[in-house]
């Protein structure tokens, strides 16, 4: 297995982050791409989701969507818009690039050349749901709290404060949009839907919602699951579909039809660690194995306070390996990737 990782500080804040190639075998990185910071000059995060599609490698941080070549890594074009916000993860659909844009609650469609074409919004039904308004207001009650006492030095390099921006998402999803807001240095969270992963399923794109603990079709709206805790990821291999709950360090598996693209039951639910041994993100997998990734929690222990990957048997889940990412790559672990066909060939 060549797997290509997305990195960040995770527990403090850098100039630069990293994304690597691990040969998971000799537990060696062969390649490696250190980025710097061009619209902050130092944040915790650094790289955060990323797809591989038709050969090429679509990453993202906060404020920027990039494109590599690989093997070796090598960047083509990056671009970085105004209305980009906590921007979570890429993927690519035809012709089409559709980005987690977790500020704004949205999907920002791009085409291949990096230019806008469309901006999904995705609040609209929320905004409806009394539960949805109570849990927004409760959260931006709880944020502000912690803002005012100090609690939230991990986002200085967001620099301005937006007063009433759930409300203003709530009345108006597109009210941001519309403003011409530059909103790379807002702190908008907490975001009432954090939109974190967009997952390309025949002509549609899964998309995962971290606050309602959701996964719905960008097509259709629809709920395809639920009662997901803190989900993130989301990915297809075979007949299963793998999501990752951070809340809870659980791995979900359902059963997935490849013939009708559809969600079936909940199969399994694996215990990972336990909730101070990580923060459970990423996934990936290969024919005997399934591959996650392990962040370091602000509140971890020692011990922990490291980014890992682990490798857990198929069937039976039991750690069968693990490695873990040297600190001056980060403590946080992103996107998890299999690019074995790729490093192969070199």
């Amino acid at each position: 297995m060549k797997m290509l990782l997305t990195l960040s500080p995770g527990l403090e804040s850098r100039s630069t982050a990293d994304i690597v190639v691990l040969d998971w075998e000799r537990k060696e990185i062969i390649d490696r791409y250190q980025y710097t910071h061009t619209i902050y000059e130092n944040s915790h995060k650094g790289f955060a989701g990323a797809s591989v599609r038709e050969g090429r490698l679509y990453a993202t941080t906060e404020t920027e969507v990039l494109e590599f070549e690989m093997a070796p890594l090598r960047l083509v074009r990056s671009r970085s818009l105004p209305y980009f916000s906590d921007v979570h993860h890429v993927e690519r659909s035809g012709d089409s690039l559709f980005l987690a844009n977790s500020g704004l609650d949205t999907i920002e469609e791009l085409d291949l050349e990096l230019n806008p074409k469309a901006t999904h919004f995705l609040m609209e039904p929320y905004s409806r749901r009394i539960r949805s308004i109570y849990r927004t207001v409760a959260l931006t009650l709880r944020t502000t709290w912690l803002k005012l006492r100090g609690g939230r030095k991990m986002y200085n390099h967001l620099t301005h404060v937006s007063h009433f921006a759930n409300l203003r998402k709530l009345l108006n999803p597109a009210a941001f949009h519309r403003s011409g807001e530059d909103v790379r240095r807002y702190d908008l969270r907490p975001h009432p839907l954090h939109v974190n992963h967009a997952l390309k399923v025949g002509d549609d794109i899964w998309v995962t919602l971290w606050t309602p603990g959701e996964v719905v079709s960008l097509k259709t709206r629809a709920v395809i699951a639920g009662n997901l805790g803190l989900p993130h990821d989301g990915t297809v291999y075979g007949d299963s579909y793998y999501i990752t709950d951070c809340k809870t360090n659980i791995l979900r598996i359902f059963d997935f039809d490849p013939t009708t693209q559809t969600l079936g039951k909940l199969r399994e639910e694996v215990s990972v660690v336990e909730r101070n041994q990580g923060f459970l993100r990423g996934v990936t997998y290969d024919e005997n194995a399934v591959y996650v990734g392990l962040s370091a929690r602000r509140d971890a222990p020692p011990e922990f306070r490291t980014a890992r990957v682990r490798a857990l048997e198929r069937g039976i889940w039991k750690s069968v390996g693990e490695y873990q990412i040297p600190p001056e790559l980060g403590m946080s672990v992103f996107s998890l990737i299999d690019v074995s066909s790729i490093y192969d060939k070199t």
